[in-house]
Order: C-alpha cells, then structure tokens, then sequence
C-alpha cells in the first residue's frame, strides 16, 4: 500500500488540494462557483475533496456508504455549510435535501452499483442549470485497477494485472487469501473493491 492510503489526513489533503488547483477550476468553466453555489459529493469518504468548497462557502452536502469515513469527515470538517450523510446514495431521498448546483464525484463511479439506474435518478438532485462532474482513474492506466490498495507491499506496486480474467484479478486484489481474511485485513473497504463493478 502507498503511504497516501496508510496515512489518512496525507489523503484527505490530496484531495482537497488536488478539487482547489484543479477540479474547481474546471467546473467554474461552465458553472460559477460562490457562496450561494450548492454542492453534493457522491462517495464523500472523509470530505477532503469538499473542503476547498466549504472554505469558499459553499452550501456543502457529502454522501458515502462508509460509516468509518462519515465520522472522520465530521471530525475534520468544523464548517457550519457542510452536511455528511451515512448512506447508499439510492437511499437518499432528493425532496430531503436541497437542488443542487454541482454534483461531483471523484474516483467513485467505477464503485456505484446499478450504474444503469444511477444518471436518471442522480439528476434528480440537480438544479435545471446544474452540472454533473465525474473524474475517475482510466482503467487502461497502471494502477487503474486501485491494486495499490493491497496490503501486501510487492502486489501494490505491479501494474496493469487488473485486466487479468475478473476471478483472478480480485483474488489477486485479495493477496491470494479468501474474501473472509482480506476483510479482516482491509476492514470496511473490502466490500467496495469485491463487488464494485470493474
């Protein structure tokens, strides 16, 4: 594993760095971004990628599966503009919550499930002048696989084996152990790479 993925507040940094210089910047080609602009995270994790959004103001909701990574979100976050929610993102009622300017999701869309449901009922939460921004890792790259996740060191740093046959691939993600240890050694994350849908 790389050490942004051991060490969380380096990751959490990442991201919010990586939305300021770059993600921002982009939408702001095609939509403005002040405080009055509403923003929805999809797959949130611990919010690093809506901090630059919170400090400029924004009305800022985060939604993830993962109820380990709400909590470190809300402890990191101290914004009173900013709501992280704890659920499926298809348990999430759009007439709770407010229509959005910008929803973004960043390296998630490879890990929603029923993606052929998923554009009609997300621009559900959109204002009719909002924008979708989707940035995820080109499957085709090294490590497109996310294989640098994998406890064991050696296997983490081979590239490309994720367009290996689908049953060999996740037991490789798996370090050659069965579903039951790699959740153990993973925690929380394991069902997100095991039934994600690469």
């Amino acid at each position: 594993m790389q050490t942004r993925h051991l060490n969380r507040d380096i990751y959490f940094k990442e991201q919010g760095v990586t939305t300021e210089k770059y993600v921002i910047p982009y939408i702001r080609e095609v939509k403005a971004i002040t405080r009055e602009t509403t923003v929805m995270e999809v797959g949130c994790g611990e919010g690093g990628n809506l901090l630059p959004f919170c400090n400029i103001g924004c009305r800022c909701v985060g939604i993830d599966i993962d109820r380990t990574k709400i909590d470190i979100g809300r402890s990191k976050l101290h914004f009173e503009n900013v709501l992280l929610i704890c659920k499926d993102i298809y348990d999430v009622d759009p007439k709770d919550l407010p229509a959005f300017d910008v929803i973004f999701l960043r390296d998630v869309i490879e890990h929603i499930h029923n993606q052929e449901r998923f554009i009609g009922f997300i621009k559900r939460f959109l204002k009719d002048d909002g924008v979708i921004f989707f940035a995820f890792p080109p499957w085709r790259m090294p490590f497109g696989g996310h294989q640098q996740i994998i406890p064991n060191r050696f296997l983490s740093m081979l590239p490309f084996y994720h367009i290996l046959p689908k049953y060999l691939y996740k037991w490789i993600l798996m370090g050659g152990r069965s579903v039951a240890l790699y959740r153990l050694s993973i925690g929380n994350q394991a069902d997100r790479y095991l039934h994600s849908s690469f």
